[in-house]
Order: structure tokens, then sequence, then C-alpha cells
């Protein structure tokens, strides 16, 4: 009798570490896409400024707003070659010279990207406008 209530405590504790073993995976792999998309928002937020300032410097140097935009494309499928900047997503104001440049890009996740219900973070944009240098 004693020697069944052993086996059965073993075959517990064996249990319970696979259920820690795969909480923990669970835990690194939210961990792992959690990290990826905050470095990917960081990402897309720092090409917008980036690519607006070089607009921004076409611009007033050269004048010509389809000039400026084409230098903001260039610069971000130079630095990222999955990032974009989509269709409209270049804007100057003529008055002001106030460049606005809107970037896209998804991050790359081990699960988010695959599940309907968290698929929708991993699609990041952002906005940035510069204003031109006196």
């Amino acid at each position: 009798m004693n020697n069944r209530i052993h086996r059965d405590e073993a075959g517990l504790v064996g249990k319970i570490a696979v259920v820690w073993i795969l909480f923990a995976v669970l835990l690194i792999v939210a961990g792992f896409d959690a990290v990826s998309i905050a470095f990917t928002k960081y990402r897309v937020e720092d090409l917008a400024a980036n690519a607006a300032s070089s607009a921004v410097f076409a611009y007033k140097s050269g004048g010509k707003i389809d000039e400026a935009c084409r230098t903001a494309v260039t610069y971000v499928a130079e630095h990222d070659e999955k990032a974009k900047i989509p269709a409209g997503g270049c804007a100057i104001d003529p008055k002001t010279g106030i460049a606005s440049i809107t970037v896209r890009k998804s991050a790359s996740t081990l699960v988010a990207e695959r599940l309907s219900f968290t698929e929708e973070y991993t699609h990041l944009e952002s906005t940035e406008s510069v204003e031109p240098p006196l």
C-alpha cells in the first residue's frame, strides 16, 4: 500500500513539471512577441521621423514636393526593406514646408501575427511631422 502512494505522487510531480514547462514556454513566446512588436514600433517611429526630416531638407533645397516625397521613400527603402510609405503617406505643406510621413511595417512574431485576435497589434504605423529648419 505504501509503495502505491509513492507511485501516485511521482506521477503527480511529473504532471506538475509538464504544466510548469508549458507555462514557461508560453511566457517566453509571449515575451518574444511583445519585444518584437515594441522594437518594430520604435523602428517605424524612427523611420517616419528620419524620412520626414529628409523630405523637409529635400523640399527646402529643391522646392518640389514630388522630389521630396521620393527622397522620403528612398530613405525608408534603404534603411528597412520591409517598411513602406503607403500611397498618400507623404504630405508636404507648401506654405509652411512641414513634411508629414507615414510608415507602415508588420512585426515578425512567433504567434501573434497568426492569431486573429492579436494580428492587428503586429501591423504598425506611425506618422511623424517635421518642420523645416530656420
